[in-house]
C-alpha cells in the first residue's frame, strides 16, 4: 500500500496499529522463548536426578540442531547465492573487481537473479535490525553485498551451513544416546516426549521470529513516511527526526497538524551528543559512539559466557559497526552485541566473542546451529582485543586467551574447565569438540 496517499490521521491509525503489531509480536516471541527454557530447564532436571554431573547447558545442547531458525536459513540462503555467484564469471569478477553497492552494478545473469531473489526474501533483514533507524537490506543493501564480496573470496571448499546443522545435530543425538541408558524406561519415555515438545516450541518462535523482522520493518516504514510529512510541515525537523520522537507524540502532532516538534528533536540530538561524551557509553548505545576513555587494565585472559562449545585458535576480527574488510578462514569475529544476520560469515570465520549476550541469546542460538564456538558477555571485548591479533577461544569454558601479549602483561583470572571439556583446538570446519 502507497502509505503517501493516506492523510495525516489516518497515517497516525497506522503508526499505532503497527506500534500493537510490533508489541503483540514481542510479547508472542517472549512467551516462546520462555517455554523453550522451561521445557530445557525440565530436560536438564530430568537427566539430572539420576546424573549429577551433567551439564548445566544439558537442555541446550540437547536441542541444538532443530533446523529452520531465522539465522540460519539466512546462512543457507546466502551461501545458496555465493554457489550462484561462482558460476557466473561476470559477476564474480565485478565483486572482485571493487566495491559492489547496488544490483545496478552487476551484469545481468544468474549472479544477480539470485541476489534479487535473495533481497525479495530476506529484503527486512538488516545488521542491526533492532534499531529502526537502521536502513534494511531492501532498502540500501550495501551491507549485503559487502558479506557477499567477502564470502566469495573464501575458499569453496568449505563446510555448508546444511552439513554444519548436520553436524550440531549428531552432537545432541550423541548427548542423548550418552544420558539415556542412566534412566528408566519411564524417565527415557519421558525424555523423548519433553525433547519433542521442546522442539516444537522452537519452531513456534521461529515462525515468530520471522514475524517480528517484519513487523520492524513495517513500523519503520511508517516512520519513514512520517518523517517527509514532518519535514514538510515544519522545515526545521531534520531528517530521521521521527526516530528522535516517541510514537504518541507523533501521533498528536499529525492529527494536530502543528508538529512543533523541532525543538524536541533537538533536544534529543543534543543529549546524545552529551552522552556521546561519555568515557565509556554503553554497547546499544544509539550510533555505537567510539568507545574509550576510561583505561583498560591490560590482560591476556578475558571471561565471558559459554554459549556454544568448541575451542580454536584465530585472528581476531574487530567488528565496530560496519562489516570486517577481510575475513579468513577461522578469524574470531569480535563484536559488541552479536547479530543473527552475521550468521553467513559464520561458515567462514572461526569463532565468535561478544560483549553481550547469553547462551540463550539468538547470536549464541546461531552459533550452535552452526557449530561455531562462542563467548557471550565479555566485558570491553572491543577495547581489550586488537584486530588481527591471535586468539584462542574456549566456546565451553567461556574463555578468551590473547595468544600475542606484550612480555609482563598481567594475566587476568584463569576459570577451571569443566570435566570432559576440549583442551585442544578444534577442526576449523567442526567448531566443536
Amino acid at each position: 500500500m502507497d502509505l503517501t496517499l493516506l492523510p495525516n490521521d489516518a497515517i497516525a491509525t497506522t503508526l499505532t496499529s503497527a506500534q500493537a503489531l510490533l508489541e503483540r509480536t514481542v510479547e508472542l516471541w517472549t512467551q516462546c522463548t520462555m517455554a523453550q527454557l522451561v521445557h530445557q530447564l525440565g530436560l536438564r532436571g530430568l537427566v539430572r536426578r539420576k546424573v549429577q554431573d551433567v551439564d548445566l547447558h544439558f537442555g541446550i545442547e540437547l536441542t541444538t540442531g532443530v533446523g529452520s531458525h531465522r539465522s540460519t536459513g539466512l546462512a543457507i540462503a546466502v551461501g545458496r547465492v555465493v554457489e550462484t555467484l561462482r558460476t557466473d564469471p561476470e559477476a564474480l569478477a565485478c565483486f572482485r573487481a571493487g566495491p559492489v553497492v547496488s544490483l545496478d552494478d552487476l551484469p545481468d545473469g544468474r549472479g544477480r537473479g539470485a541476489i534479487g531473489h535473495l533481497l525479495t526474501s530476506w529484503g527486512d533483514m538488516a545488521l542491526d535490525a533492532f534499531e529502526l533507524s537502521a536502513p534494511r537490506w531492501r532498502e540500501d543493501p550495501r551491507d549485503l553485498m559487502g558479506m557477499l564480496a567477502l564470502l566469495v573470496s573464501a575458499p569453496a571448499d568449505l563446510p555448508s551451513p546444511q552439513f554444519r546443522q548436520k553436524q550440531a545435530r549428531a552432537v545432541a543425538d550423541a548427548q542423548l544416546a550418552r544420558y539415556e541408558p542412566e534412566l528408566s524406561v519411564l524417565e527415557r519415555r519421558l525424555l523423548r516426549v519433553l525433547l519433542d515438545r521442546c522442539r516444537k516450541v522452537i519452531r513456534a518462535r521461529v515462525s515468530v521470529d520471522r514475524l517480528l523482522y517484519r513487523a520492524l520493518c513495517a513500523v519503520r516504514r511508517v516512520l519513514l513516511d512520517i518523517d517527509r510529512r514532518l519535514q514538510r510541515l515544519d522545515p526545521n525537523v531534520p531528517p530521521g527526526g521521527s526516530f528522535c520522537c516517541s510514537a504518541a507524540r507523533l501521533v498528536q502532532a499529525l492529527r494536530s497538524g502543528r508538529p512543533e516538534l523541532a525543538r524536541v528533536i533537538a533536544m534529543r540530538d543534543r543529549e546524545r551528543e552529551h552522552q556521546s561524551r561519555e568515557p565509556n557509553p554503553p554497547p546499544g548505545f544509539l550510533g555505537a559512539p567510539p568507545r574509550g576513555g576510561i583505561p583498560i587494565i591490560p590482560t591476556a585472559t578475558l571471561l565471558g559466557v559459554g554459549a556454544s562449545p568448541g575451542v580454536i585458535e584465530g585472528r581476531a576480527r574487530v567488528i565496530r559497526g560496519t562489516l570486517p574488510t577481510a575475513l579468513d578462514v577461522g578469524d574470531v569475529l569480535v563484536t559488541q552485541g552479536l547479530d543473527p544476520c552475521l550468521s553467513p560469515l559464520y561458515t567462514v570465520a572461526g569463532a565468535v566473542v561478544a560483549e553481550v549476550g547469553g547462551a540463550h541469546s539468538l547470536e549464541a542460538e546461531a552459533a550452535r546451529e552452526l557449530s561455531m564456538p562462542a563467548v557471550m558477555s565479555v566485558a570491553h571485548a572491543e577495547l581489550h582485543i586488537r584486530d588481527g591479533e591471535r586468539l584462542r577461544v574456549d566456546g565451553e569454558a567461556g574463555i578468551v586467551q590473547r595468544l600475542e601479549v606484550p612480555a609482563g602483561l598481567r594475566r587476568g583470572p584463569r576459570r577451571p574447565s569443566p570435566a570432559g571439556s576440549a583442551s585442544a583446538p578444534t577442526d576449523l570446519g567442526a567448531g566443536v569438540p
